[in-house]
């Protein structure tokens, strides 16, 4: 155990973060600090932080976007009406894909459900589908010297920077190498852009 994890104050995290070597920014730490005492009623293991702390690493952040959202909830403030509005949106869209089906609220639904209402409403012509789930292909037509060619273009997202605890300058390349890699299994060729 870690003794006394649930009382510390914001210096003790900060220097249980630094003594661990952990990737986690100190929200993450109070986030984790709340819930082990909160919820738990304990103090949490070196194992569970440290797989925390890997698991919401930059390599393996991304798996968490299909973690279900239980509730939702917004605080009373005009800053947030445009916020609560977006989310009511959301909710009416998942009504009119799904109807009664049962599916998970997560962030990888927010994410790709107005391209599933798009196609659901006949607006996505255009859409190449496959069993990927970080990448998108339309076809469209190309004028290849005066002759039209269907191609397919393809959106390739790589959300993979080796992880940071680990290596975190040479290990960032599993990015590019994914972003490489994909499209190239294709057979197509890429322009990488950098955001």
């Amino acid at each position: 155990m870690l003794d006394n994890f649930i009382e510390h104050g914001a210096m003790e995290l900060q220097e249980l973060s630094q003594s661990l070597g952990l990737a986690m920014n100190s929200e993450d730490l109070v986030f984790c600090q709340q819930y082990f005492k909160n919820t738990e009623n304990r103090n949490p293991t070196i194992t569970e932080i440290k797989l925390i702390d890997t698991y919401w690493s930059d390599h393996c952040r991304h798996t968490t976007f299909m973690t279900e959202i239980e509730e939702v909830s917004f605080e009373k403030s005009s800053l947030n009406q445009p916020i609560e509005k977006a989310y009511g949106e959301y909710l009416a869209s998942r009504k009119f894909v799904y109807g009664d089906k049962e599916k998970d609220v997560c962030l990888m639904d927010i994410a790709v459900l107005a391209m599933k209402e798009l196609k659901k409403r006949g607006q996505l012509s255009d859409l190449d589908e496959s069993d990927e789930i970080n990448a998108c292909s339309i076809v469209v037509d190309v004028d290849i010297d005066g002759q039209k060619e269907e191609w397919l273009v393809m959106f390739k997202n790589e959300t993979h920077n080796h992880p940071t605890e680990i290596e975190p300058y040479g290990g960032a390349a599993t990015c590019l190498g994914g972003a490489i890699r994909d499209p190239l299994s294709e057979g197509s060729m890429f322009i990488r852009l950098c955001v």
